[in-house]
């Protein structure tokens, strides 16, 4: 019995590090940091939210964050990844985004003001897998 415990064990390791991306961290979560953004553009909260870490989404529901996102007086209109900066020691990246966005205006008559603006983000490698952290 012990050795087939052991035999299943490695096992899980082997398919739980066939399932890690082999390409260095701060591309895979550039990668992962853009196609976050492009939802959020796209106004996709449900693609946006599978992005959270597996903590925010057990409090957090899809539907609940689609329906905050959407409450938003912001809309966002780009968004692009220049930066990502990965800690050799810990599993975390801080992104750096540039945001263009609209909203609109509380004076009546002056209409949709736009501008754009610098987000700094953590995501975080948990199970093998980058997540951004709307904690951090």
């Amino acid at each position: 019995m012990k050795a087939l415990n052991f035999l299943m064990m490695i096992g899980m390791i082997a398919l739980l590090a066939a399932c890690s991306d082999p390409r260095p961290a701060a591309e895979v979560v550039e990668e992962r940091a853009q196609a976050r953004w492009e939802a959020m553009v796209a106004r996709d909260f449900q693609t946006a939210w599978e992005y959270y870490t597996p903590g925010y989404r057990e409090q957090t529901t899809a539907a609940e964050f689609e329906g905050e996102m959407a409450r938003r007086p912001v809309q966002w209109t780009a968004a692009e990844v220049f930066d990502v900066d990965c800690a050799e020691t810990e599993p975390s990246c801080e992104v750096r985004v540039r945001v263009d966005y609209q909203a609109q205006a509380a004076v009546p008559g002056v209409g949709m003001l736009k501008s754009k603006s610098g987000v700094t983000e953590i995501w975080l490698q948990i199970g093998g897998e980058w997540w951004y952290s709307a904690d951090a």
